[in-house]
Formats: C-alpha cells, sequence, structure tokens
C-alpha cells in the first residue's frame, strides 16, 4: 500500500506541472527516467492528473489516475490511464476503466462522440520501476470492428446492477 502510493504521488506530481515534484526526484530517479521514455515514446500531453469522474446517471465516482492527449496508431487521441503497482492487474480493470469511460463522457454532456478513445492500465514495476501497457480497450477496434469502450461500460452497468440487487442497495 504505501510503495504504491508513494508511486502514485511521484508520478502525480511528474505529470502535473503546477505540482513540485522535487521531494521524488531522488528518491525515483529510475521511476523518473522510465517515465520520461514513455512520455517520449508515446508522445503523451498529461491533461489532468488525479481527475474526479462522476456519473450522476448512475450514481458512482472514481478517480483517474490521468487523461492525456496520445499518439496511437499514427493519431492524436484521448487517454484515460490508470496506474497499477501491485503484483498483477486483474480482468475486472477493464470494467473500472470503462466506469470511467463512461462518467467522461457524461461529463461531456452524454455527447456519444465525447467517449475517450481508449483507456488502460499502466502498470509500474515496484522493484525495477519498468512501465508496461497492459489491459487497453479502444472506442472502436479496427481489429474487431467493435466498440470495445460502450461494450465494457454496459458490462459494468450491468454487474453494478447486479450489486445492487444482491445486497438490496
Amino acid at each position: 500500500g504505501n510503495t504504491g502510493t508513494a508511486i502514485h504521488d511521484a508520478l502525480e506530481a511528474k505529470l502535473d506541472p503546477k505540482k513540485d515534484d522535487t521531494p521524488f526526484r531522488d528518491k525515483f530517479a529510475t521511476l523518473y527516467e522510465n517515465c520520461d521514455k514513455w512520455i517520449k515514446d508515446s508522445k503523451l500531453e498529461p491533461i489532468h492528473t488525479e481527475k474526479r469522474l462522476c456519473s450522476h446517471i448512475h450514481q458512482y465516482g472514481g478517480t483517474v489516475d490521468l487523461i492525456a492527449s496520445q499518439e496511437y496508431g499514427g493519431e492524436k487521441q484521448i487517454a484515460l490511464i490508470d496506474f497499477k503497482t501491485g503484483s498483477g492487474v486483474y480482468d475486472t480493470s477493464t470494467l473500472q476503466l470503462a466506469a470511467y469511460a463512461g462518467a467522461y463522457m457524461e461529463g461531456h454532456g452524454d455527447d456519444a462522440s465525447k467517449w475517450p478513445d481508449m483507456c488502460y492500465i499502466m502498470h509500474i514495476n515496484r522493484d525495477t520501476y519498468k512501465f508496461k501497457e497492459e489491459k487497453h480497450i479502444h472506442r472502436y477496434n479496427r481489429k474487431t470492428k467493435m466498440f470495445e469502450i460502450e461494450a465494457q461500460f454496459n458490462a459494468f452497468i450491468y454487474a453494478r446492477e447486479l450489486y445492487r440487487w444482491r445486497s438490496h442497495k
């Protein structure tokens, strides 16, 4: 818990120009080097860090670690990125990403064109501070010809309603 929180705090300070990252520079020099490489390689431009997203329609909220413009497939795209520092990334992470995407879209006036282009988990190894992109979902997957984010969002809503039904909430 503490290591993961420290890594999150360091990345937030690094990616948000309004934050002072001085306290983290020495302790997390390798993390910062790997982060710089990721930013450069993916042509990442942070828009928001630790952005609170809420769905008033479906009554949930959460905080996504990073919203950024990023080059993917030769195009600039809006990405919602969640950092994970644990030993693994779980299958349910795509539902969490989809929930963020739904709240993000709702925050743009429920305009279907305002879904983010992609969402993914950035897994950061606690020992090496290496970055590895995992659990991608895209607005539209050109290979499968499916709108993945919307499909995952619907699964999240159904799972949420099932939870409410089962727990009598």
